[in-house]
């Protein structure tokens, strides 16, 4: 397994089989770039494309993208919300990791190929992520690649920032054993 996931760095990605996605029964949303009002224009985003691509699956979704999708489809209501990141500086009380963990949790292990929703930096360490927790992810396509330039989160202003980040940070997650 690579250290660092297809995409990490250009935001290119193999989506998964059509047929697969289109038969699958549940989402996880990542949320990606939290700004000062706690949502983001990238989260909102996220929202929509749920919304619009996967409202009829059983959503289990980041605690942004929940408050997004309230704004963006009040109508569709999520299966499982995650428990909010308690820091925004470090993964290890929340984050990724925690929201796949958590995932598993809520279902009961039921279904354990879901579709992975993200921000096309972030999905393929979400990927290589989710197959450490014993998920088969599948992996929609065009998922946005556009960054959030008012994250209180430095790295998720821009691909180099986020570049620079993951560099240290897949060397983390994996003396954590988190990838």
């Amino acid at each position: 397994m690579s250290l660092y996931a297809e995409g990490t760095f250009t935001g290119a990605y193999t989506p998964s089989d059509p047929a697969e996605i289109a038969a699958a029964n549940n989402v996880i949303g990542h949320e990606f770039a939290a700004a000062p009002d706690g949502l983001g224009a990238l989260n909102i985003a996220l929202a929509e494309n749920l919304a619009e691509n996967f409202a009829d699956k059983q959503l289990y979704i980041a605690h942004s993208i929940s408050k997004a999708l309230k704004i963006v489809a009040p109508e569709i209501s999520p299966s499982g919300i995650f428990l909010p990141v308690s820091s925004d500086t470090t993964a290890s009380e929340g984050g990724t990791w925690s929201e796949l963990i958590q995932y598993k949790e809520m279902t009961g292990e039921s279904d354990l190929s879901p579709i992975l929703f993200a921000q096309a930096y972030h999905i393929g360490r979400v990927s290589l992520q989710a197959k450490k927790a014993k998920l088969n992810p599948l992996l929609p396509p065009d998922m946005p690649k556009q960054f959030d330039t008012d994250s209180i989160q430095w790295w998720c202003r821009g691909p180099l920032r986020w570049g620079i980040r993951e560099l240290p940070g897949a060397l983390v997650l994996r003396h954590r054993g988190h990838l």
